[in-house]
């Protein structure tokens, strides 16, 4: 089919879709219908429902390029609709680009779907109960909910899970197997952590692996954490080590390289050593912040900001930061000084007593210390 005739067929089928989600398309025709909905976007010719399959396709291909306006479009969009109810709910869950994740937020919209009846807000619903995301477990109110959800990728594997939780291990188990050997990477995870939970180790490392081999990428992490540890395989920290570090976007991968390259200098690479360290204090962990930060030598801006970030947690922090400013007693420099001083970071304390001005307006704290 030529391009012409592609578009002219996506044209006039354009009113006509409402659920992307539940639609097929191979790539080269979602490349197209994406090309036409943001030409039809930028001269202000989309209906509502058309938006959501723009914001869908481009949420599904990872493009960027339109976020703040599809930020606008689905926020001060009737959100009683149900496309819209359930994209906003999609996009909190997932944490898509300008949206943080919030559990919260999505348990809310993908509520408010289900009442408009699109089926397959039930999935998430049920998915949220199954693992306890903003709600307290609940594996039965999940498989009620996913009784009425359509078929979706990975409704099989949530069912045997939940069936599971709920006392009814052979069916659920059963299940599981056969999404295993359907080779879904998730279905081994699941497997794997109950096998983990059990003290079955060997065989938690096993369907792991199985994950892993099908693209679970917490199954790599948990491979590679396996070997490391010698839990459930023999102990090999090279080839733990280097199955991590095909993995180093999962913040647990990230995390545990970096504990590796810190405990065992043999294994370190020094650049990248830092450049994980500032990735994992990205992902959230602030020491690795702090790690990262006493690697350098020399801060930029980059730097200067991190440590500000860090100066509430790491008080000794505030001290470099005043050395940072040229040890100036104005300005940002005396306001990271005091900081350090209130919080009781000693060389924060000493560098106070030298000078009189400071001694005299701390003097009440400094007597106490």
């Amino acid at each position: 089919m030529d391009n012409n005739k592609l578009r002219s067929e996506i044209s006039n089928s354009l009113e006509n879709i409402s659920e992307p989600w539940n639609k097929e398309w191979n790539y080269f025709q979602e490349t197209e219908f994406r090309a036409l909905l943001i030409d039809r976007f930028r001269k202000g010719q989309l209906t509502d429902n058309n938006k959501v399959v723009l914001a869908y396709l481009l949420y599904k291909a990872k493009i960027r390029i339109f976020e703040s306006l599809l930020f606008e479009v689905v926020v001060k969009a009737n959100d009683a609709e149900a496309n819209f109810a359930f994209l906003l709910g999609l996009f909190y869950y997932k944490g898509y680009d300008v949206f943080c994740q919030n559990y919260c937020s999505a348990l809310k919209y993908f509520s408010l779907a289900k009442t408009k009846n699109l089926a397959i807000a039930n999935y998430y619903l049920g998915e949220m109960y199954l693992f306890g995301y903003e709600v307290k477990e609940n594996p039965e109110k999940a498989l009620e909910y996913f009784k009425h959800s359509p078929a979706a990728k990975g409704l099989k594997r949530n069912v045997g899970y939940a069936l599971i939780k709920s006392g009814q291990k052979e069916a659920g188990f059963q299940l599981l197997t056969e999404c295993e050997k359907e080779n879904d990477g998730y279905a081994g995870l699941l497997l794997g952590n109950l096998a983990f939970d059990q003290k079955k180790e060997e065989d938690a490392f096993y369907h792991y692996m199985k994950g892993m081999d099908y693209g679970c990428s917490e199954c790599v992490y948990h491979v590679g954490k396996m070997l490391i540890d010698g839990q459930g395989t023999s102990k090999n920290i090279s080839t733990g080590l280097s199955i991590l570090l095909k993995n180093t976007d999962d913040s647990n991968s990230c995390q545990e390289i970096c504990h590796i390259m810190n405990d065992y200098q043999e294994y370190r690479d020094q650049d990248l050593f830092r450049e994980l360290l500032l990735k994992s204090y990205k992902f959230g962990n602030s020491d690795s912040g702090r790690q990262y930060l006493s690697q350098k030598e020399v801060w930029d801006d980059k730097d200067l900001n991190i440590a500000i970030d860090l100066s509430e947690t790491y008080p000794s922090l505030n001290y470099s930061i005043f050395c940072y400013f040229g040890k100036k007693l104005n300005g940002k420099a005396l306001e990271f000084l005091k900081k350090g001083v209130f919080l009781h970071d000693e060389k924060c304390i000493r560098e106070a007593i030298k000078h009189p001005i400071l001694r005299k307006n701390l003097k009440n704290y400094l007597v106490t210390k």
